[in-house]
């Protein structure tokens, strides 16, 4: 009985650290200093269209400078929507969709964060404007990574 319950304690102790993982690659640097990552391991089919596997769900983080920071600051104010935390905004998780097929993405989902990672705000995207992924780009670096990585995609 005793080692049951020694089992069953690890499993939870370490199930909250399994659930999390997560595996960022760099994928660059913009000219103004944003770093731009993508979770490897939070990418998974999207099925809306069937059970084709043709489209891509891919987490993207960007670390932002101070240029970028005041940008979003000066949208939220201008929305109406500023206050006091969006002066610790520190980075920004988007959610993108990539069609294998015609190599195209669109944006689905931005959530902005502060560096504790506390929600700020969060947007969601309700209709997909695919856009072709441009030659020599981080989206172009973004969706070789994906084709590189295509055993990793979750169902």
């Amino acid at each position: 009985m005793k080692k049951i319950l020694v089992i069953a304690c690890l499993v939870f102790l370490t199930y909250p650290a399994l659930t999390f993982a997560s595996d960022w690659r760099f994928t660059g640097q913009s000219k103004s200093g944003n770093e731009y990552y993508i979770d490897v391991d939070a990418m998974s089919y999207d099925h809306s269209d069937g059970n084709q596997k043709n489209r891509v769900i891919v987490h993207e983080r960007t670390i932002l400078t101070g240029q970028q920071i005041q940008h979003y600051q000066d949208f939220a104010r201008k929305r109406g929507t500023y206050y006091s935390a969006w002066d610790n905004l520190t980075y920004i998780i988007t959610h993108y969709m990539f069609d294998l097929s015609n190599k195209t993405y669109a944006m689905t989902y931005l959530v902005f964060l502060d560096s504790n990672n506390n929600t700020i705000a969060e947007f969601k995207q309700n209709n997909f404007i695919f856009r072709p992924v441009p030659p020599d780009s981080f989206d172009e670096k973004t969706f070789n990574l994906i084709t590189q990585n295509i055993n990793k995609v979750k169902d």
